[in-house]
């Protein structure tokens, strides 16, 4: 059903539909640099992710991204964030939603160290 049209046909599909990881790579293409997007953070890791498809991504889709950081904690001196990310096609039909986990440097040092190629940040 990704690659294959006549067999995304048989099972149910009205054409080919894009794989669920896909995803992924819209999601960092479409993320934008700068302020407020701890995301691409230089650094920041990440230790987990739930993705939910609400809807197959078909080829020729048009796609949005909102996201929204929505929780942040401090774990065994750890700066968590959590962010919901959410695709909808160019008919505002949700597509995917994905809440993304990031462990974050915990201080601009660490994040000009990591740029500078070492790679060791605080524990």
């Amino acid at each position: 059903m990704f690659y294959d049209e006549e067999y995304a046909r048989a099972c149910g599909y009205d054409g080919l539909v894009a794989h669920p990881m896909f995803t992924n790579q819209v999601l960092f293409f479409l993320l934008q640099k700068g302020h407020g997007s701890w995301i691409r953070t230089p650094g920041s890791r990440n230790p987990g992710q739930i993705l939910e498809w609400h809807d197959p991504i078909r080829v020729g889709n048009i796609l949005t991204l909102k996201t929204k950081g929505y929780d942040k904690w401090i774990k065994r001196g750890k700066y968590y964030m959590r962010y919901l990310s959410e695709l909808y096609d160019q008919h505002g039909t949700l597509k995917m939603s994905g809440y993304m986990t990031l462990i974050l440097p915990k201080s601009k040092e660490d994040v000009l160290r990591f740029i500078k190629g070492e790679h060791a940040l605080e524990a």
